[in-house]
């Protein structure tokens, strides 16, 4: 059913959307680490306001858009589970624990939904 506001006497429509959300901003931001096979590191990325971060990796050689959640704010992507957990313990601090894997090389990026702040840092793997 359409009904056109002009008809019924209505010289004006307004439609009002309000967005909700964090507008926060990286407090801690990640940093790039070149690690030996089997070693762990820490990526830390934290917020000032309270809402989930989402890490996501690009493998390199591969296309952009062929980017993975490595970990969704809510929890690991299973692609990602056999060397990245996250270390959620305080509201705001969304950093990853990674174990130095061939699968984990690649280059990370921290995103903060509200303002779609971003920070990206690469993790190097050596050795066998």
């Amino acid at each position: 059913m359409i009904i056109d506001l002009n008809t019924k006497g209505y010289s004006q429509f307004i439609v009002s959307i309000m967005f909700t959300g964090a507008n926060g901003t990286l407090t801690v931001k990640p940093q790039n680490y070149a690690v030996n096979t089997g070693h762990e590191i820490t990526l830390h990325c934290q917020t000032n306001e309270t809402a989930p971060l989402r890490w996501t990796g690009h493998i390199p050689g591969y296309p952009k858009e062929a980017n993975i959640i490595v970990h969704s704010g809510y929890r690991t992507s299973p692609y990602a589970a056999s060397f990245a957990k996250c270390i959620c313990d305080v509201d705001g601090d969304y950093s990853l624990l990674i174990t130095a894997t061939k699968k984990a090389a690649m280059n990370y990026e921290c995103l903060e939904p509200g303002s779609l702040a971003a920070s990206s840092a690469v993790v190097t793997v050596v050795g066998k």
